[in-house]
């Protein structure tokens, strides 16, 4: 491990004990082509640290995470109780649904509309005013991407990865660490001198 990357694995065991190995490990597996399954690995690495380190740095506030499994079963339930088929298709505009269902949307809307507060707060926490300057859109922006990236790889599915992901990887990787390293500088405050 080179000299940026233990710096910003010391820093991550300052601020976090619990996110220190989830970097170091996705260091060893971004760097070991051969590791099986490593862009998996490495994706849910990063969408980890981007999750958690905001809270690690800040308290967490603001609306709680959205539960979709459970919004989208009482989205279901209020569905089979409209008498709807699991195969509808509208066919003309006066369907009439309940205010009951109505409310069950609504609360799915909700939770993603919590998400996207959630995930603006957490990135304010890391960078602060997102409006501020030239340079915070930028890096905010490559955080930004980097997590989409994740998300967008971190799921197995039916699909395996594709050869462009696994020759991305160090990039987006690289990207993170700087990102990573940005928000280090802006938040750490050395202990003992170090």
């Amino acid at each position: 491990m080179d000299a940026d990357r233990r710096r910003i694995l010391n820093w991550l065991a300052s601020e976090t004990a619990a996110l220190a190995p989830v970097y170091e490990g996705a260091v060893k597996m971004a760097l070991d082509p051969e590791f099986p399954g490593r862009v998996r690995f490495v994706t849910h690495a990063v969408r980890e640290i981007w999750n958690r380190l905001p809270d690690e740095i800040a308290p967490p506030s603001g609306a709680s995470r959205a539960d979709y499994s459970r919004l989208i079963d009482a989205l279901a339930v209020r569905w089979e109780k409209e008498g709807l088929p699991s195969d509808y298709q509208p066919t003309h505009s006066d369907q009439l649904v309940s205010v009951r269902f109505l409310k069950a949307v609504a609360k799915l809307l909700e939770g993603r509309r919590n998400a996207i507060q959630n995930r603006d707060r957490k990135t304010k926490i890391l960078f602060g005013d997102m409006s501020e300057d030239a340079p915070t859109k930028y890096n905010v922006g490559r955080w930004t991407a980097v997590h989409d990236w994740a998300v967008s790889l971190v799921h197995v599915g039916l699909k395996p990865t594709k050869a462009n992901d696994e020759e991305s990887l160090m990039e987006h990787f690289r990207v993170f660490e700087e990102a990573l390293t940005v928000i280090m500088d802006r938040h750490y405050e050395p202990k003992d001198g170090t």
